[in-house]
């Protein structure tokens, strides 16, 4: 190889090594800040295929509800009013989706089911994961509704408050189709999907 063509690979290499550089530079400049909160978990991530949210979430609104051992339920809003949930195990988040926009409700109870029955056979590393996984909530958005029951039960089902609206939870398998009933402090049947 010629020194001429010594000096125009290096020229070429030095190019290419500065625009490499500057698009890393450039591509972690334009990432959103991550923050971790006092659990260690990142409050403002949507771990859902690894993904940003598209609008920012609002800090003062993370509510971190323990529900098992190493496991929490996150509840957080982001700036237009989508409120998310999240649950992470030490830190790592296990799921994540979007309840309700709370600018635009028109429905009395918002619910997300992330349900699967284990099938028979299954290794006991992925039932375990799986159990993990299982969370059944809902968002309350009618005051006069109290409590509810799904499928006819209410048994296992825990309450929040968040955001001024009443959440609830259950981590116990639900059979589909989901019913929903919603009932009053007395206990009178107020409301009931179809």
């Amino acid at each position: 190889m010629s020194k001429k063509e010594k000096k125009t690979l290096s020229l070429i290499m030095k190019i290419l090594i500065i625009t490499s550089l500057s698009m890393s530079i450039y591509a972690l400049a334009l990432l959103p800040s991550v923050d971790d909160d006092e659990n260690g978990d990142i409050s403002f991530y949507n771990f859902e295929n690894g993904r940003y949210h598209p609008y920012s979430m609002e800090e003062e609104t993370l509510k971190i509800l323990k529900i098992d051992e190493n496991i929490n339920l996150n509840l957080v809003t982001d700036t237009t009013g989508n409120v998310h949930f999240y649950t992470s195990e030490n830190g790592r988040s296990l799921m994540s989706s979007l309840i309700a926009n709370i600018n635009d409700l028109e429905k009395e109870i918002y619910w997300f089911s992330r349900q699967s029955e284990i099938p028979e056979g299954t290794s006991p590393d992925e039932a375990e994961y799986q159990r993990k996984l299982q969370i059944f909530i809902g968002m309350i958005t009618d005051e006069k509704i109290d409590s509810v029951s799904i499928n006819g039960s209410n048994k296992n089902i825990e309450y929040l408050n968040y955001n001024g609206y009443k959440f609830f939870y259950t981590r116990e398998y639900i059979q589909e189709p989901v019913l929903i009933e919603g009932f009053s402090k007395d206990n009178k049947l107020i409301y009931k999907n179809s």
